[in-house]
Order: structure tokens, then C-alpha cells, then sequence
């Protein structure tokens, strides 16, 4: 059980002690055993989004009764926005893609100083250390262990068939998936270095100091997300995005918005892109993306800008932003919809 919870219970629970505490402890673990794709995002909007939408809350109060036949059945909007996050925290656990979903998304959820309200912030704060704690552990730096006397044969091919070692044989399997994650690493690690010093866009078939970094910022971020293998992603991506885009040229306007980055954003680049994603279940979470959908419903930025806040309630596409800021959103948002597809395979 996470030690602050009690405290956190305190909001919206009366006198809550250690039994109860443990009581709905269970219940976010039992709901977190059955996560599907879908109800990873529904979750989300239960903990982040300071409507309440009464069907989600029923739906919520439904499954937890079920695990947990004392939960409050009645007037528990609070409670059971406080439990959407619970079940997040027990996910942070362990490494796990819906873990790494519901992290990522609490991460990126900021985007535009949006309006929300978490229904405990400090879940936020957990959110962060896990996804820093999962990427160091994700790409080990330890390059020291030696497989050569794991694999030398301890006996001859005849006594190996005869008197098989369980052991040694678990020994090499682990070593074999150690090996096989280190190359993973390495391969997304060169894959972005090359990327970055290249200085040049494959997608849009130009060197990037050609680009305006407007026109390239979203392009950017799609480029650093294929290449990314392992999540979550590294505490690097920021940076790499920042030097991606440095060779750029800066456009005469100083101060932009959401609307100039879709504007300069190439259309056909835009169209192919937004075939390769599945996020119909995910709009209100993910601004950018539902951003350029609309760009392509309607054929410009200006009516995709009126309908965005109806779409992701808080947001305000007239903040001042930075191309950098937009790069990492957009790479974020697209590391999101990676996990989700991950809980699917």
C-alpha cells in the first residue's frame, strides 16, 4: 500500500484509517488486474478533468463495488476520482505499459498550462518518479558483465543431453533477454544520434536547416518517436528534440501560438501521419493530435483552433508556445498511444 494514502483519503473519506486505507488499497489493485486499452483513457478523464460525468462515475462505482461490496454505492463523485488515480499508483508498482500509459499522459497533461483538476495532485508527483525511475531501469548503464563463461559448454554435447542443468539453462535465457534489451537500447540510442547530427528530415525529404523551426517542430517530434524502442522514453528526449530543432530557421514572428505551429505544419506530411495513429478514444487527452485531425476535417487551423477547447476542455490554443514545448508534446502524446498499443499485444 502507497504510505501517503490515508492522507489522501482523508479528503473525501471520514476518520479513514489504516483498515480502510488497506480496504481500498485492494479494490485499486483488483480494478488495476483487469485494465483494458479502453478504460485506461476513461480513468484519465475520471482523475484529471474537473467535470464530473456522472456515467464514468457510475461506471467506476460499479466495478469497485463489485471488488468491493462496502465501497459507497451513492454521493461519492470525490471518492471515486480519488480511486482513478489509486489504481494509476498501483500500476507505478511495477513496469507495466498501462503504468507507463497513465504516467506519460499525467506527465504531458500540462500542455498549455490546461486547465485541470486532478482530483490529488500528488499523484502527479508519483506519476513523474515513476516514469524517471522506469526509464533509468529501462536502459541499464552497465556494460561490465561478461557472457563468456556463461556460454562456454560445461560438459561435452553427450553429457549436456543426459544430465540436462535447469539451472544453467535459466542462467542463459536471462542473459540472452539482458543482451537483447542492451540492443534495443544501443539501437534507439544510435538511431537518435544520427538523427540529431544528420540535420536532416526524412520525412519531408529536406535538411533541416532549410526548415523553419515551425514548420518542423510537430515533423520533429513524430521522427524522435519512431526512433524511440523503449519505454518510457529517456530523460533526453527534451534536450534532443531542442538540438533537432536548432539548426532551424527562426521565423520573423517572436511570439507564437498553437495555431501558427498547425498552420506551418506540411499537409500531406500531416495526412499520412494521422492515418498511422488509433486515437478515436482518446481525444480530450491528447490536444495536438486532435488539433491536426481537425486541421484535416476542415482544410484550415482557424476552425480546427474554434472547436479544440470543446474537444480538450481546458485548453487554450491562444498561450504563447514555444516550437520546443510543441515537439515534446507532440512526441508525448504520440509515446502515450504507444502504450496503449502495447496493453493491446
Amino acid at each position: 500500500m502507497h504510505p501517503h494514502l490515508i492522507d489522501w483519503l482523508r479528503n473525501v473519506e471520514i476518520n479513514p484509517d489504516q483498515n480502510l486505507a488497506q480496504q481500498r488499497w485492494k479494490a485499486a489493485e483488483g480494478f488495476a488486474a483487469s485494465l483494458s486499452r479502453a478504460s485506461v483513457p476513461r480513468l484519465l478523464r475520471i482523475f484529471l478533468l474537473p467535470k464530473r460525468d456522472a456515467g464514468e462515475i457510475a461506471w467506476m462505482t460499479e466495478e469497485l463495488l463489485r471488488l468491493d461490496p462496502e465501497f459507497p454505492a451513492s454521493s461519492n463523485a470525490e471518492l471515486v476520482r480519488l480511486m482513478a488515480g489509486v489504481v494509476m499508483v498501483t500500476t507505478f508498482e511495477a513496469s507495466s505499459a498501462a503504468g507507463y500509459a497513465f504516467a506519460l499522459s499525467l506527465r504531458f497533461s500540462g500542455f498549455l498550462e490546461r486547465s485541470l483538476q486532478p482530483a490529488q495532485p500528488a499523484i502527479m508527483g508519483e506519476a513523474e518518479k515513476y516514469l524517471e525511475s522506469e526509464a533509468e531501469k529501462q536502459r541499464p548503464n552497465d556494460f561490465s558483465n561478461s557472457t563468456i563463461d556463461l556460454m562456454k559448454p560445461a560438459k561435452s554435447a553427450a553429457e549436456r543431453i543426459l544430465t540436462p542443468d535447469p539451472a544453467r539453462e535459466q542462467a542463459v535465457d536471462a542473459e540472452i533477454e539482458r543482451l537483447s534489451s542492451q540492443v534495443r537500447r544501443l539501437a534507439e540510442e544510435s538511431a537518435l544520434l544520427w538523427w540529431v547530427l544528420a540535420e536532416y528530415s526524412d520525412s519531408l525529404k529536406r535538411r533541416t536547416a532549410d526548415l523553419k523551426t515551425v514548420e518542423y517542430a510537430l515533423v520533429a517530434g513524430a521522427e524522435a518517436a519512431d526512433r524511440t524502442h523503449v519505454l518510457p522514453p529517456a530523460a533526453s528526449a527534451s534536450a534532443l528534440l531542442a538540438r533537432a530543432l536548432k539548426p532551424c530557421k527562426i521565423g520573423k514572428k517572436k511570439t507564437l501560438t498553437l495555431g501558427d505551429v498547425f498552420e506551418a505544419t506540411d499537409p500531406g506530411w500531416r495526412g499520412v501521419q494521422l492515418k498511422k495513429l488509433n486515437y478515436a478514444d482518446s481525444v480530450d487527452l491528447l490536444p495536438i493530435i486532435t488539433g491536426l485531425d481537425k486541421c484535416e476535417e476542415f482544410g484550415d487551423q482557424a476552425s480546427a483552433l474554434q472547436v479544440l477547447p470543446k474537444l480538450c476542455p481546458g485548453v487554450d490554443p491562444g498561450r504563447a508556445l514555444s516550437t520546443d514545448e510543441a515537439a515534446y508534446e507532440f512526441y508525448g502524446e504520440l509515446m502515450f498511444l504507444r502504450a496503449l498499443a502495447d496493453m493491446e499485444s
